[in-house]
């Protein structure tokens, strides 16, 4: 199953939705980088699971325990140094316990992690525009991959070709500016018309787009 979310709220309410399908011993192991939305999936999830207290990530504590319709725990092992640690704090008996058990991070555990799960996959995908200098370049990534990169050396205004750029690199990604997800601009050191420029469109971009 496949779902595009515009927005934080989007995400936390198709959690929200997913969270009425999970039952006691559920785990659910969550891959995505720093910041794509794993802490809003999460909440969502809460929110189903009648959890109304706040929601963080458990960056040092590792696991975050919530008592809702099931118990939900929290993991993220971002900063564990091995598997044997999650055995130290009983890795066990949550995820094989009574509630709904969440891994961020899961991939840095994954000899131990059960065969039956959800795997859950968040990413995001960005356009970026530099326009801080002479040579003018619009990339499309999406996670650490680099989908895209257009590299244009001219000497008049930015102005007259980025968005000639754009389009030219959605059109050979097969997307369009309503697939990127985030619209990012160099914002220097570099030449101030040149940055102004590039900080522009992406707003247009982004007003446009709703992002």
């Amino acid at each position: 199953m496949e779902f595009e979310s515009n927005s934080y709220e989007e995400t936390q309410k198709f959690a929200e939705e997913f969270s009425k399908t999970l039952k006691a011993g559920d785990v659910l192991c969550m891959y995505g980088d720093l910041g794509v939305g794993k802490t809003a999936f999460v909440q969502g999830l809460a929110k189903g699971l009648g959890i109304d207290v706040p929601i963080t990530s458990p960056t040092f504590t590792i696991v975050n325990e919530y008592s809702g319709r099931l118990p939900l725990y929290h993991f993220d092992v971002y900063r564990i140094a091995d598997s044997d640690e999650m055995y130290e704090i009983g890795y066990e008996e949550y995820v094989y316990g009574d509630g709904v058990s969440v891994i961020e991070w899961p991939q840095l555990i994954d000899d131990i992690l059960p065969e039956k799960r959800y795997d859950v996959t968040i990413s995001m995908r960005v356009l970026a525009i530099d326009t801080s200098s002479n040579v003018a370049t619009v990339a499309v990534m999406e996670d650490e991959l680099l989908l895209g990169e257009y590299i244009l050396n001219h000497k008049k205004t930015h102005s007259q070709k980025i968005m000639t750029m754009i389009e030219q690199i959605l059109s050979e990604l097969e997307l369009t500016v309503r697939d990127i997800d985030i619209f990012a601009a160099a914002i220097g050191p570099g030449s101030f018309t040149g940055l102004r420029i590039g900080v522009a469109t992406v707003k247009a971009l982004a007003h446009a787009t709703g992002k």
